[in-house]
């Protein structure tokens, strides 16, 4: 028994060696709250963050990067007068990093974005005119940044864009997916040739729907297997092996975790 309980003991040690001691990235002031971080990181290993701060309906958008031992002073991003609802995060294959922004600061709510540009961050610009937040945005292997968005007030559409760095702006938004109930949450991912898949949790079916961007088109979307279809299907994620194949996970509904991927060539 005392062999097995230091067999444990030493197992534990091994896998908490593993990992690095926690290490705290912002520096709130005091009465602030610290919410909805994301991360990316660049090609060479550093991380960069971005998170929402501040007391309710002042928050700001701060951004903070690893560098050597320590975390640099957080940046201030974009303060809005309203409600900040999410940002998103992406480096690109050069390690500059693009910020992303739901704001009320003009209503109904926008996308808004900015870029490092040296030691100062740009002033925040409109992506494209229509109600939305970020759901998810992604560097593909040609330095091609690529983002997915649903629309809110009730219009029902998930939508696509790609950022044109040279133009510092984003591309008129190509419809992904339209339905009579809202279409919510999504997930982005490139594969080895850099076509694009997407989910999101749907209203409709209250499930997880898919579909596959070429380059040139996105494909009909299609709903996915659900074995609770009755439940509504929550925080759904894609990532792409090698061989450009499709996992999806997503939780259903308090019934649990599900997973399921794409065999050969059908839907």
């Amino acid at each position: 028994m005392k062999r097995l309980l230091l067999s444990g003991l030493i197992l534990f040690i091994s896998l908490a060696s593993a990992w690095t001691p926690p290490e705290r990235v912002d520096r709130r002031p005091e009465g602030y709250w610290v919410q909805i971080p994301d991360l990316a990181v660049s090609r060479d290993g550093i991380p960069h963050i971005s998170w929402r701060e501040g007391p309710p309906l002042h928050y700001k958008i701060m951004y903070s990067r690893r560098s050597g031992d320590t975390w640099i002073i957080p940046m201030n991003v974009f303060r809005d007068p309203g409600e900040l609802w999410r940002t998103r995060i992406v480096v690109d294959t050069a390690g500059v990093p693009l910020v992303l922004l739901g704001t009320q600061d003009v209503r109904p709510p926008k996308i808004k974005y900015s870029r490092l540009l040296g030691d100062t961050w740009s002033t925040p610009k409109l992506a494209f005119d229509r109600n939305s937040v970020p759901d998810d945005i992604i560097v593909d292997s040609l330095n091609r940044i690529h983002l997915l968005f649903g629309e809110l007030g009730g219009l029902e559409k998930m939508w696509y864009s790609r950022y044109d760095s040279e133009g510092d702006s984003f591309w008129t938004p190509i419809l992904v997916a339209q339905d009579s109930e809202d279409l919510e949450g999504g997930s982005l991912a490139a594969d080895r040739d850099n076509n694009l898949h997407a989910v999101w949790m749907s209203f409709v079916t209250y499930g997880i729907d898919y579909s596959f961007y070429n380059g040139d088109s996105w494909t009909r979307h299609v709903h996915l297997p659900d074995s609770y279809p009755h439940r509504q299907s929550y925080y759904e994620k894609v990532a792409v092996d090698s061989l450009s194949v499709p996992h999806i996970v997503w939780e259903e509904g308090g019934a649990g975790i599900f997973y399921t991927t794409k065999r050969g060539d059908s839907g």
